[in-house]
């Protein structure tokens, strides 16, 4: 099963290296990472491009819900998670989820 992270964000620059970095971190990787900036005024493109194998979108300011449907046009997961860019995950959460979809197809 393919795993897709969308984690979209608007001036959240401050927060998203953590938000990276537990997502990369995770003992099972996920195989996309898109993250679709709305329109940011901050060093928001900056701090994306400190990390490698992250696919960067950039639109204008529409919203939230606008940003997360660009970010599903163009992911190729079998499985979508979404990560708000303030938020974390703690290190086995995608191994869990695809322990919990092997188990229940």
């Amino acid at each position: 099963m393919k795993v897709s992270v969308i984690i979209c964000t608007y001036n959240y620059a401050r927060f998203l290296p953590q938000c990276l970095e537990s997502v990369l971190s995770q003992t099972r990787t996920p195989d996309e990472i898109i993250v679709v900036d709305d329109g940011s005024t901050d060093e928001t493109p900056e701090v994306v491009k400190r990390y490698e194998g992250i696919r960067y979108i950039r639109q204008d300011h529409a919203g939230k819900v606008v940003a997360f449907n660009k970010g599903l046009e163009v992911t190729t997961g079998d499985i979508i998670c979404h990560l708000d860019a303030d938020d974390y995950w703690f290190e086995r959460k995608v191994e869990r989820l695809i322990d919990i979809f092997s188990c229940y197809p």
